[in-house]
């Protein structure tokens, strides 16, 4: 994956000449998802070392728990 994102993130400094405003757009965007990204994968290793320490939830008990942590 970094291979990939650091060829798009190459790509786009390419275009900053001609087109600075769609090129700065985009990595901003992408640097912002990899840092979400990254920052889901520290989340899930996290749970990954409790998984043997909790029970498995229901389907029904992890869509109550999305409902009540992602209220607006």
């Amino acid at each position: 994956m970094d291979t990939v994102y650091e060829n798009i993130v190459n790509s786009l400094n390419e275009k900053k000449e001609t087109h600075p405003n769609l090129s700065n757009l985009w990595v901003f965007y992408l640097k912002h998802k990899k840092k979400e990204f990254l920052n889901s994968i520290k989340k899930c290793e996290n749970i990954i070392k409790k998984l043997d320490n909790l029970n498995d939830l229901t389907v029904l008990n992890i869509l109550s728990l999305y409902i009540l942590l992602n209220r607006e």
